[in-house]
């Protein structure tokens, strides 16, 4: 890697600007925007901006030069919240829903890095969202959790589930537009919220086996197979997480629904990078964690034992794996923080 194609280029290539020039169109044209830093890397052209940085006055400059909008974020952009909100409010208007840690970190690394730096972690960020509620920011109620969250305090203060008019006679008429614009009307989200005609399901309803198993062939109908855990909060059955736990959680029913359990290929998890991403993957279920991993009896008392059999007799043990982790985190960290330097002061 560094040069393309892993060909080695003769001495003084890259001071013809020309062949600079060619790489940056080639790259351009494939990526759909001026590439950065990381991407440069990670499609064997590593060489490229210090070439840029030694010959040609920079990334800014070759940019400009090149006709290239430039998108240089201002020293301190990601500490300010209403910046980072800017920021997530189009990820949730590409997604629909505020995102989860590991799709922050697939759709922008930076945003990532901010929320851990400058914002006390994704829960505190989730919390931030909604302080002001007299202000809300652009693309508030089109997160499904707000707007439970806004029903749910009315709800206290009334007794019942609400209707339109009470919403808007209480001074939160965008709430109740934003029912019916972006949630599916009324009556969907008093059936999303576990209303039936108007009244809430009868306390004791989930100590019931067979609501529990009617509830979760609905969802599985809807999705075409079992849900984990996230599927079922972003189709607003977060309820149904909670009942789990009364029947020993979602790998107890599910096999007592009939489903297999899920099975990995052998040797899946002797990989490092199987074995963490299975780890950040399980841990992205649980929000309450905020993005921390906890200890081995967590995951066996939440139903991982097989994840923690696999770290112990391919990676030593759970302890010492957590040590890699940590280091592989702490270089990823590094390499990220280089990474967000580089932009901010190179684009």
């Amino acid at each position: 890697m560094g040069y393309a194609e892993g060909k080695q280029k003769p001495t003084g290539y890259w001071r013809d600007f020309e062949n600079v020039r060619q790489v940056l169109v080639n790259l351009t044209n494939k990526l759909g925007h001026f590439p950065k830093c990381s991407e440069f890397r990670n499609l064997g052209y590593s060489i490229i901006p210090p070439v840029i940085v030694k010959y040609y006055g920079g990334m800014n400059t070759v940019r400009e030069k090149l006709g290239f909008k430039n998108n240089k974020k201002s020293f301190g952009y990601w500490k300010k919240l209403e910046n980072l909100q800017n920021e997530l409010d189009r990820i949730i208007e590409k997604i629909g829903h505020f995102p989860t840690f590991i799709e922050i970190i697939e759709i922008n690394s930076f945003i990532k890095y901010a929320i851990i730096r400058h914002h006390g972690g994704i829960n505190s960020v989730r919390k931030k969202y909604s302080l002001d509620e007299t202000k809300k920011s652009n693309g508030y109620w089109k997160l499904w959790e707000n707007v439970e969250r806004g029903i749910k305090k009315t709800i206290d203060e009334k007794g019942h589930f609400p209707t339109q008019k009470e919403l808007t006679e209480n001074d939160l008429s965008s709430l109740a537009t934003a029912i019916t614009k972006y949630h599916g009307g009324f009556r969907i989200v008093r059936s999303r919220m576990g209303y039936i005609d108007g009244y809430h399901k009868e306390m004791r309803y989930w100590n019931k086996w067979e609501n529990l198993e009617k509830e979760l062939r609905e969802v599985i109908e809807k999705l075409g197979h079992f849900p984990n855990q996230t599927e079922l909060i972003r189709v607003g059955k977060s309820s149904i997480v909670t009942a789990m736990n009364k029947y020993g959680g979602l790998n107890a029913v599910k096999k007592r629904m009939g489903y297999q359990l899920s099975r990995r290929e052998n040797g899946t998890l002797k990989s490092f990078d199987n074995a963490k991403r299975e780890i950040y993957t399980i841990i992205d279920d649980y929000p309450e964690l905020n993005g921390q991993i906890p200890n081995s009896t967590w995951f066996r008392n939440h139903g991982h034992s097989g994840l923690l059999h696999a770290i112990n007799r391919y990676h030593g043990s759970f302890s010492y794996f957590m040590k890699l982790l940590g280091k592989n985190a702490k270089q990823d960290s590094t390499i990220s923080m280089l990474e967000t330097i580089l932009e901010e002061n190179n684009q």
